[in-house]
């Protein structure tokens, strides 16, 4: 059994460089503020029972991290908060 493939040309095969780039669709704009990435190191079971607690309530780690951080950060001052101190 003989099969025969035609292979044809792509639309933008005789394109220059500088005529695909330019015909490519417009990037979205930019997030209104840019992102800083936070690392933080932990015991290994400690990471473990909060992404298993996380998961259980179908939270994301990141955005539970993120809302006890704008908790904290903007708390009233002298407010009692939790941790080591609180």
């Amino acid at each position: 059994m003989n099969k025969k493939l035609e292979i044809g040309l792509r639309s933008n095969a005789n394109k220059t460089a500088e005529e695909w780039v330019s015909e490519r669709p417009e990037t979205p704009p930019p997030a209104k503020e840019k992102t800083k990435r936070l690392t933080v190191d932990m015991p290994q079971t400690l990471h473990l029972d909060f992404k298993l607690k996380a998961v259980s309530e179908n939270e994301d780690m990141a955005d539970l991290i993120r809302g006890w951080i704008r908790q904290y950060t903007y708390s009233p001052v002298g407010a009692k908060r939790g941790g080591r101190d609180g």
